[in-house]
């Protein structure tokens, strides 16, 4: 009995601290803030109704109250008397610091499947697209193998497209979305494989209407989309080779200024020097009766070829790209350039039949067509960041395609009726292209950015020599002529 009227005097002889913990801004009670004595581990958390209690001996003591996310609370010198409840009411602030913004900033990979999908998904147009790595898994090497993957195109010799069933003419083609001009004259939209595919960060086909396209085409809008600069500096060097089973290793008519030309590039080829002033000023009679244009001191009568076997199909590629660091790290400049070449060689050999409506034939000959071409293009893209929000950028483009063709034809000739005849036609014929585009883009506000640009292109088709023979029953004919320079220039603006 006398034990237990002992432990009664003890806890008799104890003070209580209780009260409540509130979030000062709020007035919601605090669940879970830890209140305790200075320097001890006595004391309690709150509970669901953001309450506490816990008994200490009388004395003076320093309390803390504390939860995550709240300044420290001190109540010092706190008296606490024998049999003595302190209630207190605790209210804790907010602990907020402000932190020094952290930005990382990289640049968004647009070659990735998901990235394209995310913008077929937003776009209000009919939109399919390709892009880098997707052309790297089905083993495209230029545009226009990459474009044949787009469900309702196909694609006319590698090069030239064909959507819906409706050709060239239907289509437009566009350049980081500036409208290209096409080398050849008679086709309205480019060559497809001038672009090797480790420059194209996606291809675009639109096949439906918008205010923001331009309204020259009811096929579809091609659009291919260059890579810019790298993030660290790269080299690469391809080397391909290709094989013709109608052509390499098989007989082969090659003109023989051919072994003269230097990658495709016109060496011999010239206009003859009397007549290299004449710009039309004379007409043809005056210019046969002339006694400086004689055909030994002219165009001369050469017919003949070279006959060997054909090599096989090359190409070679150069990439260097690189990015220069400013002095501040939101300004820099990139670039990206890539060079390419290859050329082909191509044998045709079949018939060709034309009859009355009769049915008597008209023309009736077969036909070999030997043809060798070449392709080169130099594609540049040049970038400068003023900062995070500013850029500006260059972009251009130059190619040359050439074609050197031998064709011989021999049967029944309209020219001829009843006799066989032989026709031989050498051609050489290239075409050129120059495109460049300026562009700038400037975010002025978080939701407002302004987009400018402007392009230029250039275009040249020369067939600079031409040389036929004819003949049938001892009858021969020889001439040649070169055609003058069409050049075409284009300025358009961003829309």
């Amino acid at each position: 009995m006398a034990l237990l009227l002992a432990g009664f005097t003890t806890m008799a002889q104890q003070g209580i601290i209780s009260g409540s913990v509130k979030d000062k801004d709020t007035g919601e009670e605090i669940l879970g803030a830890n209140v305790y004595i200075e320097g001890t581990t006595t004391g309690t958390a709150t509970d669901f109704s953001g309450n506490f209690q816990f008994a200490v001996a009388p004395g003076t003591y320093n309390l803390i109250a504390s939860f995550i996310g709240y300044a420290d609370f001190k109540i010092t010198d706190l008296q606490v008397n024998a049999d003595e409840e302190v209630a207190l009411t605790i209210e804790l602030i907010s602990d907020t610091e402000q932190l020094e913004a952290v930005v990382v900033t990289a640049k968004a990979d647009r070659t990735t499947e998901t990235i394209l999908l995310l913008e077929r998904k937003d776009a209000s147009l009919l939109v399919q697209n390709i892009g880098a790595q997707e052309l790297t898994k089905v083993g495209a090497s230029d545009a226009g193998e990459g474009l044949t993957k787009v469900a309702g195109l196909s694609v006319q010799g590698s090069k030239f497209v064909v959507v819906r069933g409706l050709g060239d003419r239907y289509n437009s083609s566009l350049l980081n979305g500036f409208p290209i001009a096409s080398p050849n004259p008679d086709k309205r939209v480019i060559p497809y494989d001038i672009f090797p595919s480790n420059v194209i960060q996606s291809l675009q086909v639109i096949k439906s209407f918008s205010p923001d396209l331009y309204a020259d085409f009811s096929g579809a809008s091609i659009r291919v989309n260059t890579l810019d600069y790298p993030e660290e500096e790269i080299l690469r060097v391809s080397v391909g080779a290709g094989f013709n089973t109608l052509s390499t290793g098989k007989d082969f008519l090659m003109d023989p200024f051919k072994s003269d030309d230097i990658l495709g590039y016109n060496t011999e080829r010239e206009l003859p020097e009397q007549i290299e002033n004449y710009n039309g000023r004379y007409s043809t009679d005056d210019l046969r009766s002339s006694d400086n244009l004689t055909e030994e001191n002219t165009f001369g009568d050469g017919f003949s070829v070279v006959q060997d076997k054909a090599p096989i199909n090359k190409s070679f590629g150069l990439q260097y790209g690189n990015y220069i660091q400013g002095n501040k790290q939101s300004n820099g400049f990139g670039y990206l350039i890539n060079a390419n070449f290859s050329d082909s060689y191509e044998k045709r050999q079949g018939f060709l039949r034309r009859v009355r409506a009769d049915g008597s034939p008209k023309t009736d000959f077969t036909f070999n067509q030997d043809t060798y071409e070449t392709s080169k293009a130099v594609l540049g893209n040049f970038q400068y960041k003023f900062n995070e929000n500013s850029k500006i950028t260059l972009n251009s483009l130059y190619t040359h395609i050439s074609e050197n063709n031998v064709l011989d034809t021999e049967g029944l000739f309209v020219d001829f009726p009843g006799q066989t005849s032989f026709n031989r036609r050498i051609t050489y014929r290239y075409y050129e292209l120059f495109s460049a585009q300026l562009s700038g883009e400037h975010k002025l506000t978080e939701r407002l950015t302004t987009e400018w640009g402007a392009s230029f292109s250039s275009r040249c088709d020369q067939r600079r020599e031409r040389r036929r023979t004819l003949s049938g029953k001892g009858v021969g004919l020889g001439y040649g002529w070169l055609e003058c320079l069409r050049k075409r220039i284009m300025w358009t603006k961003k829309a």
